[in-house]
């Protein structure tokens, strides 16, 4: 009877060991979506912490709140690509929208805000696109809109045609086309396969 009664654990242990080992890694690098930081200042510069905040998707209506930390600092991050505005209040400022920030995929936006002294029913609405420069990663990515897609003369539209359109990726000339080295189109990126 005790032999019976060790296997099904035996068994058990087994499929938890397999199912941890096959299981696929977290792959950091990948994402769908962007982020949105800044810090909220006065006109003299002086941080302003506890501003309220929010951040909505234009296009869907999607609001998502936030506070400035003790340094003036904000986050938003898990947010779907498009069009987003950023308001920004604190009690004695008059409120400031900054509208016009397109994110992309992985973009980490940094949206900076001023606060003018003056009654909250006072607003000033900015009207800026976010910067190209990331100057918050040292990431190096690139994004191939809609409209390129659409405008250029891609044969099939295959993403190899339109990974070309990258700074440093090539197709690569060398290299046989075999069962083990793959029998598709190659890429160099930045000098590696």
């Amino acid at each position: 009877m005790r032999g019976l009664s060790t296997v099904p654990v035996a068994i058990l242990s087994a499929l938890l060991v397999f199912a941890s080992v096959s299981a696929p890694p977290h792959l950091a690098g990948q994402t769908t979506t962007a982020s949105i930081t800044g810090q909220v200042r006065d006109e003299t510069g002086a941080v302003i912490p506890e501003a309220s905040l929010t951040v909505t998707n234009t296009e869907t209506g999607l609001a998502r709140a936030a506070t400035t930390d003790t340094n003036g600092r904000y986050r938003v991050q898990n947010l779907p690509v498009g069009s987003y505005q950023v308001d920004a209040s604190y009690a004695g400022f008059k409120s400031v929208t900054r509208s016009g920030i397109t994110l992309t995929v992985g973009q980490a936006a940094t949206v900076d805000i001023t606060l003018p002294v003056g009654s909250v029913a006072e607003r000033v609405e900015v009207t800026a696109e976010a910067p190209l420069v990331d100057v918050n990663t040292a990431v190096l990515g690139g994004l191939v809109d809609q409209r390129a897609i659409q405008d250029l003369p891609l044969n099939g539209r295959s993403f190899i045609e339109l990974a070309n359109l990258q700074a440093g990726t090539v197709n690569a000339i060398t290299g046989g086309r075999s069962e083990s080295q793959g029998y598709g189109q190659k890429l160099s990126i930045s000098g590696g396969r």
